[in-house]
């Protein structure tokens, strides 16, 4: 594919509703990519190139027509292996978008995500079922139209209901992240950060606890997350900070339970990261709840 073509983002569409879908064709590279964020569930199927996905301090290599289930806050970002086309559709969902519903679609694939695992490998059979929910959504997801549009929800669906499926039938296995992908020391750096973010995770510390040099550690991390060490572990601390406030936590808890040992430090970076201060978060969180 002619790589200006690539490079466009064919579908996308803005509809006055709580679901966000996109499927995008692109050249790219891993530089290309950055660490992020979602204030809501996102479900992350790959269709081609070459990409390993990297959620909090799991990584996954992928195949084509895997499924990434992705929490609120978790840092998550592909890691595209070099210059190919590289496909992929995401949906952004509300947690409590089925909640209606006698059995909510989401609590299973959130369940399996809070046991360890994001990556649903689908056999060749359901894949296809997959790619043609996929295909019907596509066609069918409308600007105004109200019929297109319920049918539309209804693929995805479609889509929840084989995941769901697939994890209640075949209790999937959790792999490892170090599975051919990380080093070992990057893979046990990513699991202790996780694990330790109330602690003192300077590049110093992390070294001395895993027995390297400081910049041997920078420089693998650097080399297999394709981000810092430091802006890794900004991340993770910021997205921790937003569960704690969702809970109920005050600004200054928050603050210093998510690893953080200066309050203006804290603010200064959570609106970096987000646009908005811990307490404009916690405060509109609150109104919306209150509605």
């Amino acid at each position: 594919m002619d790589k200006q073509i690539a490079n466009q983002l064919y579908f996308t569409k803005n509809i006055k509703t709580p679901i966000s879908c996109v499927h995008k064709i692109s050249y790219d590279k891993h530089e290309n990519f950055s660490m992020h964020l979602n204030a809501m569930c996102e479900i992350y199927i790959f269709v081609s190139g070459e990409a390993d996905y990297i959620v909090e301090s799991r990584c996954y290599p992928l195949t084509p027509y895997d499924v990434i289930i992705i929490n609120p806050y978790e840092p998550h970002m592909p890691l595209v292996k070099h210059g190919c086309e590289y496909e992929r559709y995401y949906f952004l969902l509300p947690l409590n978008i089925f909640s209606f519903m006698r059995n909510d679609p989401m609590q299973l694939l959130l369940h399996e995500n809070r046991r360890g695992n994001n990556l649903i490998r689908l056999p060749a059979e359901k894949k296809e079922i997959l790619k043609s929910n996929l295909n019907c959504f596509q066609n069918l997801w409308p600007d105004e139209n109200v019929s297109l549009y319920t049918q539309a929800c209804s693929s995805l669906l479609g889509i929840l209901g084989l995941l769901n499926e697939h994890i209640s039938c075949n209790n999937p296995v959790l792999l490892s992240s170090s599975d051919g992908i990380m080093p070992d020391l990057v893979a046990d750096v990513l699991h202790y950060i996780q694990n330790n973010l109330s602690s003192d995770l300077n590049e110093a510390v992390l070294a001395n606890i895993f027995h390297v040099s400081t910049a041997h550690l920078s420089r693998q991390f650097k080399d297999h997350v394709k981000i810092g060490l430091k802006k890794y572990t900004l991340f993770c601390r910021i997205g921790y900070a937003k569960r704690l406030l969702d809970s109920g936590r005050n600004v200054t808890e928050a603050c210093f339970e998510s690893g953080f040992t200066d309050c203006s430090y804290f603010i200064k970076v959570f609106k970096s990261y987000t646009g908005i201060t811990p307490y404009k978060y916690q405060l509109a969180r609150t109104q919306r709840k209150e509605i």
